[in-house]
């Protein structure tokens, strides 16, 4: 990337971005396939996500959670780099989690590869030797949960196909939205006291108004 000027390439981004980008990982710092960390590939998606940010192009991330090799650690690297990525920019970045699901004939179901993992199980069942599936849904939740930062969980009736009044709204106003939207869904999985989430409630609805939907 040094050998591109910023400014040619910044230009080149918002001609060929429409509407926004989608980001895919596995676990945030991992090659599952070699076994090995990849620190500088973190950095360089860390980087790309903030210069997107900046320029106001929308991002989703994939993540798919549980891909053998996956442990805790590495639930916990995918929380910070979620909190490290930059939002203070105009762009509305959103992640999506996805489950590991064993698909017969996928690359990870090879003999090979399951005997490396420890890969038993078929579909939504499996265990390996780090994680089991039933971890899954709670690492899921704990992703969710310790996301401090204004990267908003992707839903699919946030999506254009299923009409979503999110999208006759200003860019201001849906990052505003889904960050409200966010706390006061955090605050119902913790069970905070009722007055906090009635104010998140109150807050949400007033927003609503405001946006002239």
């Amino acid at each position: 990337m040094s050998s591109i000027d910023s400014a040619s390439l910044h230009n080149a981004i918002k001609k060929v971005v429409a509407r926004g980008i989608n980001f895919n990982r596995t676990f945030q710092d991992y090659d599952p396939i070699n076994g090995s960390r990849n620190l500088t590939k973190t950095k360089i998606s860390i980087m790309s996500l903030n210069l997107l940010n900046k320029e106001g192009i929308n991002t989703t991330c994939y993540f798919i959670i549980g891909f053998p090799g996956e442990n805790t650690e590495s639930i916990d690297n995918t929380i910070k780099f979620l909190n490290n990525i930059a939002t203070s920019g105009s762009a509305v970045m959103d992640y999506i989690m996805s489950p590991f699901f064993l698909v017969p004939l996928s690359p990870i179901y090879e003999i090979k590869q399951r005997e490396q993992y420890g890969l038993v199980g078929y579909l939504d069942k499996w265990r390996t030797n780090t994680l089991t599936s039933d971890d899954v849904s709670r690492l899921i939740m704990k992703i969710f949960l310790e996301v401090k930062n204004d990267i908003f969980y992707l839903y699919f009736e946030d999506t254009p196909d299923t009409g979503s009044f999110f999208f006759n709204v200003s860019q201001k106003d849906l990052k505003d939205l889904k960050k409200i939207r966010q706390h006061l869904q955090q605050a119902i999985v913790k069970q905070e006291d009722v007055n906090t989430q009635k104010d998140l409630w109150n807050k949400l609805g007033q927003r609503i108004l405001g946006s002239n939907l």
